[in-house]
């Protein structure tokens, strides 16, 4: 997996899996989720915040609706 078949950076830094089961993955240059065929990115041109850190995850099972994932800027 490269950033030539869409992923958002070079070095995964988190992993999470969501209820659809698809893969999200946070990297040094943004967050991707691959749902088993494709990949979308979104990064600091869709309105992540920039961050020396990379892209942290996190998947918040509780008190969360829907099980939704929380995308954060490391610094």
């Amino acid at each position: 997996i490269t950033t030539d078949r869409g992923l958002a950076g070079t070095w995964a830094m988190a992993l999470a899996r969501d209820r659809q089961r698809r893969m999200w993955i946070g990297t040094m240059g943004g967050a991707s989720v691959f749902d088993g065929e494709l990949f979308q990115s979104f990064t600091v041109r869709d309105g992540l915040a920039e961050a020396a850190g990379g892209v942290a995850l996190t998947v918040d099972a509780d008190g969360v609706p829907e099980g939704r994932i929380t995308v954060r800027a490391e610094s």
